[in-house]
């Protein structure tokens, strides 16, 4: 679930998740990952390979 303080951040952070899950890397941790934590980590380093 995700929640936001403004529609604004909530849509920057739906249009974030949908352009990860282009990436099969991160699909696949999705796939495997069973707890939060984990599924935070596989966010942190799609970001920080695809920073611009």
């Amino acid at each position: 679930m995700m929640t936001s303080p403004t529609v604004k951040v909530h849509l920057h952070l739906l249009s974030r998740l949908a352009y990860a899950l282009h990436d099969p890397k991160f699909r696949d941790a999705l796939n495997v990952a069973c707890d939060p934590e984990a599924i935070l980590e596989a966010a942190r380093r799609f970001e920080q390979s695809h920073r611009s």
